[in-house]
């Protein structure tokens, strides 16, 4: 995989993180869970207070290559969480979209996140 032309998209939840890393002809995949089943706890002013899910956060963090540009997408509100963890830690990351997406199977994943980075050719150009 070329790490200059790749990019990365996670899906997340309160449970668990699947971390795509793409170019045009490779997909790397690497499902992520939380230590524990996260409780809310008082937020600490910073949308990811509770200390498993900001452990959680710098589990995903770690394999996101540097430079990369980024896509969040989940279900529920932990990709916000997620990106405002990455906007304070991680200044090397272009996060280009946060997407609303249910539970998806490998397929579906690696075909959405594509689509944010690789948009299809124009009917008629070959």
């Amino acid at each position: 995989m070329n790490k200059r032309l790749a990019h990365t998209g996670i899906w997340i939840d309160k449970n668990k993180a699947v971390v795509v890393t793409m170019d045009l002809n490779k997909s790397i995949i690497i499902p992520l869970f939380s230590a524990t089943e996260i409780q809310q706890g008082p937020r600490n002013g910073n949308g990811y207070g509770n200390i498993y899910l900001k452990d959680f956060f710098n589990r995903i963090s770690e394999m996101i290559p540097f430079s990369d540009s980024l896509v969040l997408i989940g279900p529920d509100s932990t990709k916000f969480s997620l990106k405002e963890y990455l906007n304070e830690t991680r200044k090397d990351i272009t996060i280009l979209q946060t997407r609303v997406a249910g539970h998806l199977g490998t397929s579906d994943l690696i075909s959405t996140i594509r689509t944010c980075f690789y948009p299809a050719r124009e009917v008629g150009n070959v």
